[in-house]
């Protein structure tokens, strides 16, 4: 019976966990670049197999995931609106370093910076930060497929578009930022970018609710279990019952 009472309060754990990832997941749904998070279980016989024999010991939540696939992309018009059709990611100069994100609306500093919504400067090809002409506006950068950048017909810069090996190596820092892990790969991106778009999230709004409503019916699920172990344990030790 007491382990009928762990497995259902790790259900609990587990159920609760998915729910935090779905509401994240919902609560970023219209952020452009965002990638969903991804929740999965292991039972925990599973997960001590190789140590020592485990029965009806329940369910544990594994490490979150991101799900790295592309999500729709819109057409805005926006001449710093960049969309990335491939694999690869822009790089940004953070205080911690280089990151790397698919959000690509980028915004024109007075003194001809390219910079990210958060302040971020954007690199180039080579990983140097991007300087335009501090006289020109948005209006006269053209952005080619093949990431140069142009103002008035001469290219000045090309934007800097970065891959890796496994996409899983990535860790995620912030909303739509990633950092490479130690076991990360760089390897060349092939993706060309699109000007005037941005990549919305991969997040399914639909999906993500049905997501929710699952999860709500397994906590509720669970809760009775729990409650119908306890009241049972508690009729088998009340004197008065006996």
């Amino acid at each position: 019976m007491l382990s009928g009472l762990y497995s259902a309060a790790t259900a609990l754990t587990v159920a609760q966990h998915r729910h935090e990832a779905t509401a994240h997941n919902l609560a970023h749904a219209s952020v452009p670049g965002y990638r969903r998070i991804t929740s999965s279980t292991e039972t925990f016989e599973s997960a001590m197999s190789a140590v020592q024999p485990a029965e009806g010991r329940g369910v544990l939540s594994l490490p979150d995931q991101t799900d790295f696939t592309s999500g729709p992309v819109q057409t805005t018009g926006r001449s710093l609106d960049v969309a990335i059709q491939g694999d690869g990611f822009f790089a940004v100069s953070t205080p911690d370093g280089t990151a790397y994100t698919r959000n690509g609306v980028f915004f024109l500093q007075p003194d001809g910076a390219l910079i990210t919504a958060d302040g971020y400067r954007v690199q180039d090809s080579a990983g140097a930060e991007i300087q335009l002409p501090a006289t020109i506006s948005p209006s006269d950068i053209t952005i080619g497929n093949d990431r140069s950048i142009s103002v008035a017909g001469a290219v000045v810069s090309q934007l800097g578009v970065f891959a890796f090996e496994d996409n899983s190596k990535l860790e995620r820092i912030g909303t739509t930022l990633f950092s490479p892990s130690p076991e990360a790969v760089q390897t060349e991106s092939f993706a060309v970018v699109q000007q005037g778009a941005r990549e919305s999230s991969n997040v399914s709004t639909v999906d993500e609710l049905i997501q929710m409503i699952a999860g709500m019916r397994h906590y509720e699920a669970a809760q009775k279990v729990l409650t119908s172990i306890d009241d049972s344990i508690s009729q088998s030790t009340d004197p008065r019952t006996a």
